[in-house]
C-alpha cells in the first residue's frame, strides 16, 4: 500500500511534464504512432509543431491514344520520380516509430488549466500535511512516521513536478531540497553499505519494519526509483549536484551490482546478511536503469531474459518466466 499511495499522489501531481523528463531520461519514451500523411496537397501554412506532410506523388500522365495505322508511334514521357521525403516526415509516417516519438514532442504543452492546476495543488497538499520539518523527509503513508527509498523516490518527483509547474516557487523547493539531501547524505546505511529499507522520517534514523531503531536490509529496487529521480534532480538544478553526488558516493555498490550486472539486494537472517538477487519483469529493468544513469552496467538485470507470455482477454502479456516457488521472489 505504501507504493500505491505515494506513487499515486506523485503522479496525480507530476502530469505529462514531469513524466515526460523521467521517461526521457530513462530511455523509455514510449513510441507514438502517428497518422499516415494526407494524400491531398499539404496546405501552404503548417500548424507550429506539426510534422512537415509528406509530398503527393503527382499523378502519372493519361495514357495517350492509340494512334492511327501508319502514324508515328511516340514513346510515352516516363512519370517523373516522386521526390524523396524529408527524413523527419518518413520517420512521422511510420506508425510506432520511436525516432519520430523522440523528434516530435508528445502529450500538451504549456501553461495548465484553472482546473489542472487546482488538481496540482490538491495532490501537492500530501506533500505538505506529510512532511517532517526537521529531516525533510515524507511519511509514505498519511501520519505514520515512516518511509522507504522507494516512496523518497516519489517525494523528489513531486518536488520536481511542483516546482516545474509553479506549485511552490524557488525558495520552497531550495529550502525542501536541501533539507533532503542534507539528510541523504547523513543517513545511517544498513552495514555502512546501501540506504536501510526503512527510515523514521522524524528522526531519519534506520528503523525495522515496526518502525523501531534497527535495521532489515536494503532493497535494490528502491534504491533504483531514487537514482533515477536524483539523477534527473542533479541534471535539471546542477547547483544541487555536489550534495547529491556527495550522498550517492557514501553508498558501497560491491555487493549490490554483481559482475554479470545483477542487481542484489539484502535481508537479515538470524543476524547474518544475505544477499539476494532481487528484481522481476519490469521491476528489475526499471531499477536497472536507475544504476545505468549513475555510470553502472547492468546487462543482466536489463534483459527481459527468461520472459514468457500469456494470454489474458486474447491479449499476449509478457511475464517473468522464472519460477517463484524456486526463486522465492514475486516483484
Amino acid at each position: 500500500m505504501t507504493r500505491r499511495l505515494s506513487s499515486a499522489a506523485m503522479l496525480a501531481l507530476a502530469g505529462s511534464a514531469s513524466l515526460a523528463v523521467v521517461l526521457t531520461m530513462t530511455g523509455t519514451v514510449p513510441a507514438i504512432s502517428q497518422p499516415a500523411p494526407p494524400q491531398a496537397a499539404a496546405p501552404a501554412t503548417q500548424p507550429a509543431g506539426d510534422a512537415p506532410a509528406v509530398p503527393a506523388a503527382p499523378p502519372a500522365p493519361a495514357a495517350a491514344p492509340a494512334p492511327a495505322t501508319g502514324a508515328t508511334t511516340l514513346a510515352t514521357p516516363p512519370a517523373p520520380a516522386t521526390a524523396p521525403a524529408p527524413a523527419e516526415a518518413q520517420a512521422a509516417a511510420v506508425p510506432g516509430n520511436l525516432g519520430a516519438s523522440i523528434a516530435r514532442p508528445f502529450g500538451r504543452h504549456g501553461p495548465l488549466t484553472e482546473r489542472e492546476r487546482a488538481m496540482a495543488e490538491t495532490a501537492w497538499q500530501y506533500f505538505v500535511k506529510s512532511y517532517q520539518p526537521d529531516t525533510g523527509l515524507v511519511n509514505a503513508v498519511g501520519s505514520y512516521p515512516s518511509t522507504t527509498l522507494w516512496d523518497t523516490g516519489s517525494y523528489v518527483s513531486a518536488l520536481v513536478a511542483a516546482r516545474e509547474l509553479g506549485i511552490i516557487d524557488k525558495r520552497e523547493f531550495d529550502l525542501r531540497a536541501n533539507l533532503l539531501i542534507k539528510t541523504l547524505r547523513n543517513l545511517d546505511l544498513f552495514r555502512g553499505e546501501m540506504p536501510n529499507k526503512v527510515y523514521n522520517t522524524k528522526t531519519g534514523q534506520k528503523v525495522d519494519y515496526a518502525n523501531k531503531p534497527g535495521e532489515v536490509g536494503h532493497s535494490v529496487l528502491d534504491i533504483g526509483r531514487m537514482l533515477v529521480w536524483l539523477k534527473i534532480m542533479k541534471e535539471r538544478y546542477p547547483y544541487l549536484a555536489p550534495g547529491i553526488d556527495a550522498a550517492v558516493l557514501r553508498w558501497n555498490f560491491c555487493n549490490t551490482v554483481k559482475p554479470d550486472g545483477s542487481l542484489f539486494g539484502s535481508v537479515l537472517s538470524k543476524g547474518e546478511t544475505r544477499y539476494v538477487q532481487e528484481g522481476r519483469l519490469g521491476y528489475e529493468q526499471y531499477a536497472a536503469k536507475g544504476f545505468e544513469l549513475w555510470g553502472f552496467e547492468a546487462p543482466a538485470a536489463l534483459s527481459p531474459d527468461p520472459v514468457e507470455f500469456t494470454e489474458i482477454f486474447g491479449v499476449r502479456v509478457p511475464i517473468d518466466g522464472r519460477d517463484p516457488r524456486i526463486f522465492g521472489n514475486m516483484n
